[in-house]
């Protein structure tokens, strides 16, 4: 009697582990869907938030000037017979200048930090710029977009790309260095990615801590798995990377999108390439 009834409670002792174990399986598995659904939407909404800011960027450089007003209608006198008809010239219009940047516009910000820069910037150090001065975008290409708004201050005759060496500078510092005035790039700290003031002293290399995308490529080598970029922006500050900015992750997806030895696993993080 107590043989059969202990062998229908060890099959159902062990049915319920069995039981136990599937249910954790599932639980893992719903979390790790729940953590991939959120990623998504956050992408999703910073990609909704990118497009709303290129649009308006977009729509910012292609102002045009007002159309000019049509010349008021001049009183033609009837020939007399005979007379010979003189043929009077048009006035020439002068177009009105174009409207100027918006101040808050991502052109009108590129045009602010290069005029008071001591020499020509390249994307990255403008990109870096733009970041620590908080200007609102959710872009994980920011160098792209300014390399595109640069391009077209170029174009406008804002701009000049520099003589000699890379960066942009503007288009009355670029006409100074062609007659022989030659200026060196500035260099951008790497603690905080902002720009040195002219009167800031160089940066002593003993002690300097190590570049973000070396810390970066070190955390992605030790992991088993794909990493987000929060989970990076978390980690590089616990092991000890000094920064100033407020929104560190901006700064995190800056980096990874100019680094070209890993790779986004849809919907899992960043690894590094393998080869």
């Amino acid at each position: 009697m107590t043989a059969t009834t202990a062998t229908p409670l060890e099959a159902l002792a062990q049915k319920i582990v069995r039981q136990q174990g599937e249910l954790e399986a599932l639980r893992r598995e719903y979390e790790t869907r729940q953590a991939s659904l959120t990623d998504l939407n956050r992408q999703k909404e910073a990609l909704q938030t990118q497009l709303r800011q290129v649009e308006t960027d977009i729509q910012a450089a292609t102002q045009g000037s007002p159309a000019d007003q049509a010349p008021a209608p001049q009183l033609t006198r009837q020939p007399k017979p005979g007379a010979r008809k003189i043929k009077r010239k048009k006035p020439k219009t002068i177009p009105s200048p174009s409207k100027p940047f918006r101040e808050n516009s991502l052109p009108a910000l590129l045009l602010d930090i290069i005029g008071k820069a001591s020499g020509p910037l390249t994307v990255n150090q403008l990109a870096a710029e733009v970041v620590r001065r908080k200007y609102p975008t959710t872009s994980n290409n920011l160098p792209a977009i300014i390399e595109t708004r640069a391009g077209d201050l170029v174009r406008k005759g804002l701009l000049r790309r520099a003589s000699g060496q890379p960066g942009f500078v503007t288009a009355t510092a670029g006409a100074k260095a062609s007659k022989g005035k030659t200026t060196s790039a500035p260099n951008v700290s790497t603690k905080n990615g902002t720009l040195p003031t002219k009167a800031a002293s160089a940066e002593k290399t003993d002690g300097q801590q190590q570049p973000l995308r070396i810390i970066i490529t070190n955390l992605l080598a030790k992991s088993r798995r794909p990493m987000m970029a929060r989970e990076l922006a978390e980690q590089v500050l616990a092991n000890g990377y000094q920064t100033k900015s407020k929104n560190f992750i901006d700064v995190v997806y800056v980096a990874l999108g100019q680094m070209d030895n890993i790779a986004n696993v849809a919907g899992k993080g960043y690894v590094l390439k393998k080869g």
